[in-house]
């Protein structure tokens, strides 16, 4: 390990923004952008350590001048390579997305997505198969650290390029998202549709609110149906290329509300809306 970076001197490089407190520093997370990034005085490295919640690496949040580097350039501060398996939080889309960076990401959690892995072993309670999560890409990573284990979903652009990452936690909490975006993703979701890659030009389209019901549907209606997803019900239609997904015979929309479920039908021109709010025992009817 390199002991000869000081971590503050490898912040100021990169520009971070910091405040004084004592003989100790404080700046705003590259992750989640809380000012929690912290930096003192260290007698193993030299000048300063650092410390965040948002940084686990082998068990620890805590680290040199060049592990805050690498942590840095994994995040695409300086358009270095994805840590493998590392992913952060809620970044800030502040540089044109890294599509290779993305690439590699995708391969990684393909090859780590099987049946005995406990993404696969969620996406079987889900009713869901292997042959489907292959044709969704569906892979397996974490977010921030090991413990937020998760579904990795590629999403990608009606010519099949891709253009972006989401993840679903399979064990989300209270602090914890369930369906955080790959850094760079946040701010650039709205108008994008995810589920092109997929599609076998049936006659008829069908667009739910969420990602992990988009596979579910595919696996029951994909013989007759195209499936897309939003991703969320914070969506503005208007954002949508509608002149595109009004070329299919007919098109319907799967919401939990019956407030979204309206608002993209009236958008895409179409009365076929579904809304999961609830059944008549009062309890919330899901796509899966």
């Amino acid at each position: 390990m390199n002991t000869t970076m000081c971590a503050l001197t490898v912040a100021q490089n990169y520009k971070i923004a910091l405040a004084r407190e004592g003989n100790c520093y404080r700046g705003e997370c590259p992750v989640c952008g809380r000012a929690h990034l912290t930096f003192a005085p260290s007698n193993r490295y030299a000048g300063y350590y650092f410390s965040s919640p948002c940084y686990n690496q082998a068990g620890r949040n805590t680290g040199s001048g060049a592990n805050l580097d690498y942590w840095l350039r994994a995040l695409g501060a300086t358009g270095g390579e994805a840590m493998p398996g590392y992913l952060p939080t809620e970044a800030k889309p502040t540089k044109p997305l890294d599509v290779g960076m993305m690439a590699k990401v995708v391969h990684g959690a393909l090859m780590r997505f099987s049946p005995a892995s406990a993404q696969g072993q969620y996406w079987r309670k889900r009713g869901l198969t292997q042959a489907t999560g292959a044709a969704w890409k569906v892979g397996a990573g974490f977010w921030c650290n090991d413990k937020n284990q998760s579904l990795v979903f590629p999403w990608f652009s009606p010519d099949h390029t891709l253009v972006g990452i989401s993840h679903r936690l399979i064990a989300p909490t209270e602090e914890q998202p369930k369906a955080p975006w790959h850094p760079g993703m946040a701010g650039r979701t709205n108008g994008l549709l995810c589920g092109w890659h997929t599609h076998q030009e049936r006659s008829t389209l069908i667009i739910v609110e969420g990602v992990p019901n988009a596979p579910s549907l595919y696996q029951e209606c994909g013989d007759f149906a195209d499936i897309l997803t939003p991703g969320s019900e914070n969506v503005n239609p208007d954002s949508w290329d509608l002149g595109r997904l009004r070329q299919w015979e007919q098109v319907a929309v799967w919401a939990d509300k019956l407030a979204t479920a309206t608002a993209w039908g009236r958008a895409l021109g179409t009365t076929l809306w579904i809304c999961s709010e609830s059944n008549s025992n009062g309890a919330k009817v899901d796509a899966n």
